[in-house]
């Protein structure tokens, strides 16, 4: 069988995860674990971390889940379905990796952790049921999900501590040896540990990005502007990203970048209000409101650092969802 999950999809990297979950109560969410971090490989790029059950609070969340998740991962969601496993009623706790393995972080490859409730003799009776195909791998089984165009499987598993694991049946195989023996893992890297403390606390939302992924969210953040003369290289200077979603009073989003210098922070801070003002004017017909949380955003600059500030209060999450409003396109 041919799934599309397995075909080499990426998200937009930064302003999609404004599409969210406001007015949700406010509540702590739950670091990701050092246990579920430890599973993904030290060269893995882009982590993304989803707070389910605290995503639920909203009453959004059914409308905008879809602008949330990578569109692979629908077709997860029905596949694992056949194993008897309900995402919307299992998993609590999300996250998503992506590594840079063909020099082209646009067609990195995907894998993943489902953190929850899972019923091991449920997914039995559905293999059986189903006839699905079940292998194994350092006592664990495997079950395949279908393969892609050149016939490498996608496969999930759960590993000892019952969590969930997914991706292609080489890099989860890999993950299940990390978590029964241990391993060289995203923790042994620095840049990406640095910028997984800066954000692992209390935001139910975040998402962080080496350099390569950087790029990639800068070309789509900038789309037309990234044509500019001398924009290309400037781009190039920006190291890392962090991206925090709270949702304590409507929506608050923060884009976090690191330049390679002083200097370099400030071009890049100038760049990005403009392409700002543009987004803001080429919003003004469209959407009003969106336009207005544009015109309040912040672009900040300390040193090399540059953040952009975007809230949305909750008077004005319920028309911007209900336009398909919130995804910025630069």
């Amino acid at each position: 069988m041919k799934h599309s999950i397995c075909k080499s999809l990426r998200i937009p990297a930064f302003l999609c995860l404004l599409a969210a979950l406001g007015a949700a109560q406010p509540a702590r969410a739950e670091p990701l674990s050092s246990r579920v971090l430890a599973l993904y490989p030290q060269e893995a790029g882009e982590v993304v971390f989803v707070d389910l059950r605290e995503a639920r609070r909203s009453p959004y969340f059914a409308q905008v889940q879809a602008q949330i998740m990578p569109p692979s991962f629908k077709s997860l969601e029905q596949l694992a379905a056949s194993l008897g496993l309900d995402f919307n009623r299992n998993v609590d706790r999300l996250s998503w990796a992506y590594v840079n393995t063909k020099g082209n972080a646009a067609q990195s490859e995907l894998m993943g952790v489902a953190e929850g409730t899972f019923d091991p003799d449920a997914v039995s009776k559905a293999v059986r049921r189903h006839k699905l195909t079940v292998t194994h791998f350092a006592g664990r089984n495997l079950f395949s999900m279908g393969s892609d165009q050149t016939g490498r499987d996608f496969v999930l598993a759960f590993t000892e501590a019952a969590d969930c694991v997914f991706g292609f049946r080489e890099d989860v195989e890999k993950m299940l040896t990390r978590s029964a023996q241990g391993g060289a893992n995203i923790l042994n890297n620095d840049t990406m540990r640095r910028l997984v403390d800066e954000v692992n606390r209390d935001s139910p939302i975040w998402m962080v990005l080496n350099g390569d992924f950087t790029q990639l969210g800068i070309h789509q953040l900038l789309a037309e502007a990234i044509r500019m003369p001398g924009v290309d290289t400037l781009s190039s200077r920006v190291q890392t990203a962090t991206v925090r979603v709270d949702l304590e009073h409507g929506l608050s989003t923060k884009i976090a970048a690191r330049c390679a210098s002083a200097a370099d922070a400030m071009w890049f801070s100038t760049l990005l209000q403009g392409a700002l003002v543009v987004e803001r004017q080429l919003q003004d017909s469209k959407s009003p409101v969106m336009a207005r949380v544009i015109g309040s955003s912040q672009v900040q600059r300390d040193q090399e650092k540059v953040s952009l500030d975007l809230s949305v209060p909750e008077n004005d999450l319920a028309a911007l969802i209900q336009n398909n409003g919130l995804v910025l396109h630069f």
